[in-house]
């Protein structure tokens, strides 16, 4: 005879121990830097870890299909910055992840803030 429905979703079939690819304990210490946080429950912690796994996945991802384009097999740094560029869900990443500049580039945008500077001041 099979067994009655469980009268708690939620607590049917959950397994007891999920595992995350990143430590619970690093994170909930992250998270409890916030200073407007009190407290910390394990849920919260293991949301977060996940979305956190989840998100990372997403950027290697969009950055791994840069790399393919180009036909390389090893990401890098201009793959990521792409990635985020490409992508506005990432663009609150941008400040960290700018793209790529040439030497060119560089030297010309330090010109044009130096002769912003120079004809402020």
């Amino acid at each position: 005879m099979t067994d009655p429905p469980s009268p708690n979703p939620s607590s049917a079939h959950v397994p007891q121990t999920l595992k995350t690819a990143f430590p619970q304990a690093r994170v909930k210490t992250i998270m409890r830097e916030d200073k407007d946080l009190s407290a910390v429950s394990h849920d919260a912690v293991f949301a977060a870890t996940l979305a956190t796994e989840m998100f990372l996945e997403y950027l290697v991802d969009k950055s791994f299909e840069n790399t393919k384009k180009e036909m390389r097999k090893i990401v890098s740094y201009k793959d990521v910055a792409r990635a985020v560029g490409d992508h506005g869900e990432m663009a609150f990443l941008e400040d960290v992840i700018p793209p790529t500049l040439s030497v060119r580039q560089a030297l010309e945008n330090k010109a044009k803030i130096d002769k912003q500077r120079d004809g402020v001041a």
